[in-house]
């Protein structure tokens, strides 16, 4: 399974059980604006919007008080070979590197593959009251 139908079960559980949660989306993205009238009509301009910074977990939440910063892997395999990577491949270490920010600053993180991995990931770090 791919990690968007993953996410979008793990947001429906949260807020099915009274958190707050939101997909966060990091990168940039191109934005062009064509002028349609006036003296200077068709020509265009090129923009670019920052999103969230490089490395920001996938879903930031809410759960009965707790700040807790969800990163969403594809399966199991895929968490061992992040974990890994973690001294070597670029997004790895910008991963990485947000995660121990957010710790520093009181807040959780949690990587899951699956709804029930975050269940038991909520429960270890005793956030969890259903």
């Amino acid at each position: 399974m791919k990690e968007k139908p993953i996410e979008t079960q793990i947001k429906t559980w949260l807020r099915r059980n009274g958190a707050w949660v939101q997909k966060v989306h990091s990168g940039a993205m191109r934005k062009v604006y064509t002028r349609r009238r006036g003296v200077n009509a068709g020509f265009s301009r090129e923009h670019w919007v920052k999103l969230a910074d490089s490395g920001t977990p996938d879903l930031l939440a809410c759960i009965n008080g707790y700040f807790v910063a969800i990163e969403v892997k594809k399966d199991a395999k895929e968490i061992e070979t992040w974990k890994r990577k973690a001294e070597t491949d670029r997004r790895s270490i910008v991963q990485h590197a947000q995660h121990h920010a957010i710790k520093a600053a009181g807040g959780r993180v949690i990587v899951v593959c699956s709804v029930e991995g975050l269940q038991k990931a909520l429960e270890e770090l005793e956030i969890l009251r259903i």
